[in-house]
């Protein structure tokens, strides 16, 4: 009982935490109880049915998680609701917002009807607790007028949790107008220039099926910004690329250099390096090509390009869907049953570079275990196998700690050829500066009991070059030891 009892406490404590943050459960924010105040409660008309099939768009746009209840019915039901009645049913269900909504048309129905009757008070309850689910809020939302939808949005503050997806659900409606129309309520409501404002967030959840309306809608508010923010989008290649495609059909590109942060040149390059598999490879590397000046990229150029495509493509296949990281972590997975993986997601960068492909899952998987990471290296042959090592993987662990990069360098022992004493020297060069940096005294004596070898060569020479001008000169005599 008391460990229960201690268990409750501390889930109360992390909960407080929490909400620190948020609103009171169960209250609405002041301009609510303002509203509350001047008028009653306006009960909107029952929705008609024909109104059913724009909700039901509205929740296939809000992909996820399936409904888990009818929206036909929930909006039969809560058209026959009494005044208060869909609000009082939310408080019993959710116990005042400390549970989610449960699944199901009656409860549903029960938040659609005190949506209707009061949006700010109903969305007040998502935002402070984030139990609403999204494909529900979709639903809701389609009761209310776009203006009304966008001025709801406008009363909270921007760092609530949940209230990006408020904003994304604009996206569909903005959609669905005229791209004048469109263009004057994006311009006399968001603004392009400043960081941080909702409209990233309600154009990058632009159909992808309507470029052509996004694209009209930037030449009608004359803002290339609009299209710049789905461009920059390192996370969806997918929708850069088919968005860029459009853009370079219909000539806009040299006018989004006019007002973007980037000339022609640089978009092109960045759009062609995160587009990802989505763009075929000889497009891919003819665009790189472009972007260098070159009518047609030579062989080394061609190669160069290949890298940094295998460099992005391999991060963002085993930073997406399935984690196969996570999975090599726990023994779930080989390296080689993860390199499988990301080969079958990249089939065209593989035939091209397999060789790039397998160096960079390595580079990745190196930083959960470096040993067992290490047999993707196995069939390649010595010459390359410590360049890659010292190469490849040792950048990634310049910040990280000295066990890490240790066990890493180990990987490629002795002796070396001048080419491989100088990458391991650089290695070490780098590495040193920022270990030396965070803790002067620890990492000194960390080196002084480096197992003999080539890394201990390697750290003692390097660290006397960092020594030389700081308060540890006196020891640069015992570091030049052997």
């Amino acid at each position: 009982m008391a460990l229960l009892l201690g268990t409750h406490a501390l889930c109360l404590l992390s909960g407080g935490i929490f909400l620190y943050f948020r609103p009171p459960l169960g209250t609405a924010p002041a301009a609510s109880a303002e509203r509350q105040a001047e008028a009653p409660i306006v009960i909107r008309d029952p929705i008609s049915a024909e109104s059913a099939a724009m909700a039901t768009q509205a929740i296939a746009y809000a992909r996820g998680a399936p409904t888990g209840y009818d929206p036909v019915e929930a909006l039969r039901l809560a058209n026959q609701m009494a005044p208060g009645e869909g609000e009082k049913q939310v408080r019993a269900l959710t116990e005042d917002g400390v549970l989610g909504i449960p699944p199901g048309a009656k409860s549903a129905a029960a938040y659609l009807a005190w949506f209707r009757e009061n949006p700010e008070a109903a969305l007040h309850l998502y935002l402070g607790t984030n139990h609403v689910r999204k494909e529900l809020l979709a639903q809701a939302l389609e009761q209310i007028p776009l203006q009304e939808h966008i001025a709801l949005a406008k009363k909270f503050p921007l760092f609530y949790r949940g209230l990006s997806r408020l904003y994304e659900l604009l996206a569909p409606r903005l959609a669905a107008l005229d791209a004048k129309e469109a263009a004057a309520l994006i311009q006399g409501n968001f603004s392009t220039s400043t960081p941080g404002d909702p409209i990233r967030d309600v154009v990058r959840a632009w159909p992808s099926d309507d470029f052509d309306g996004l694209a009209d809608l930037a030449i009608a508010a004359k803002d290339p910004a609009l299209v710049m923010l789905v461009l920059e989008d390192e996370k969806n290649g997918r929708k850069a690329y088919q968005l860029f495609r459009l853009l370079k059909s219909r000539g806009y590109l040299p006018a989004l250099s006019e007002k973007g942060p980037y000339t022609e040149h640089g978009l092109r390059r960045r759009l062609c390096l995160h587009a990802g598999p989505e763009m075929p490879l000889d497009e891919r590397i003819a665009e790189r090509g472009w972007a260098w000046g070159l009518s047609k990229p030579s062989a080394v150029n061609r190669e160069a390009a290949l890298g940094l495509f295998a460099l992005c493509d391999v991060h963002n296949s085993m930073n997406s869907g399935h984690d196969l990281r996570h999975a090599f972590r726990h023994g779930v997975m080989t390296a080689e049953q993860v390199l499988a993986a990301v080969e079958t997601a990249l089939p065209e960068l593989t035939a091209a570079a397999a060789r790039e492909v397998r160096l960079n899952v390595f580079r990745v998987l190196a930083w959960e275990n470096p040993l067992a990471a290490s047999s993707l290296l196995a069939s390649l042959p010595e010459k390359e196998r410590k360049p890659a090592l010292l190469n490849y993987s040792t950048s990634d662990f310049i910040e990280g700690n000295p066990a890490d990069f240790h066990a890493i360098v180990a990987l490629a022992p002795g002796p070396d050829s001048p080419e491989e004493t100088q990458a391991r020297t650089a290695a070490w060069e780098e590495f040193s500066k920022g270990a030396y940096r965070k803790s002067a005294d620890d990492y000194i004596e960390w080196v002084r009991h480096l197992p003999h070898g080539p890394n201990r060569d390697a750290a003692r020479a390097t660290l006397v070059q960092r020594i030389k001008h700081s308060p540890h000169l006196y020891l640069v005599e015992e570091f030049q030891k052997p």
